[in-house]
């Protein structure tokens, strides 16, 4: 190996050493800033308990308008239970002050209202990791490849775990985009009890806002839970 090799891994070495957390949410942050619109396709499933569990698909999309952050996902869900299915039909919205949940599920519709950090929305910047680092304590794995991509891998472990939820959850971000395109959180014997993937992203679409605000139907009952 020739001298010049050496210094180079040396070199490489050296960088990926100097990497913390503070230097990659950093990094991550300043790239996800230059998007000011973004959407993808999002696949999810979830272990709710033995037996029971739920699988979705949809999309997401994120847009920045009069210096808000909004957001919308439009998803179809699958639950099975004891052998039985359940079909619904999920979009949530955030206009950049409240955030609703739409669900219609066996011909019924409910419409939930809740705080703005309580929506999922977010895949990066500023706000996403002031969320992150208040409900969790955060970790710097090694680097790994979604699906050929590389990305950084940080554990979140709850700062306030719930009964029956996830002890720790790995978020792995792209690296060019800066953004998360995968999530799993796990229990503490190792098993998954949930995922979300996104994939076929497109930067900077042309969005219209409008498909971020909520308008409900006369006569549609909003269960407030802002309070919670």
């Amino acid at each position: 190996m020739t001298r010049l090799a050496c210094l180079a891994i040396l070199a490489t070495v050296a960088t990926a050493s100097a990497e913390t957390l503070e230097n990659v949410e950093k990094t991550l942050t300043e790239k996800f800033q230059k998007h000011t619109s973004l959407s993808a396709d999002m696949k999810m499933t979830m272990q709710m308990a033995p037996g029971m569990s739920a699988e979705s698909a949809g999309t997401m999309e994120f847009m920045l308008h009069d210096g808000k952050e909004l957001f919308r996902s439009d998803i179809k869900m699958t639950m099975s239970h004891s052998g039985q299915t359940t079909e619904s039909h999920v979009v949530s919205t955030f206009d950049g002050e409240n955030a609703y949940t739409i669900n219609e599920m066996m011909g019924q519709k409910q419409v939930i209202r809740t705080k703005p950090g309580q929506t999922a929305g977010r895949a990066g910047g500023s706000a996403f990791w002031a969320d992150l680092k208040r409900e969790n304590t955060l970790k710097l794995l090694p680097d790994e490849k979604v699906d050929g991509v590389p990305t950084y891998v940080i554990q979140g472990t709850p700062k306030q775990p719930v009964p029956q939820g996830s002890s720790s959850t790995k978020y792995y971000f792209d690296k060019s985009l800066g953004m998360m395109i995968k999530m799993v959180g796990q229990n503490t014997a190792g098993d998954t009890l949930m995922a979300v993937t996104l994939s076929n992203i497109k930067l900077n679409p042309k969005l219209d806002p409008a498909r971020f605000e909520f308008k409900p139907e006369p006569g549609t009952n909003v269960i407030d839970m802002t309070g919670r």
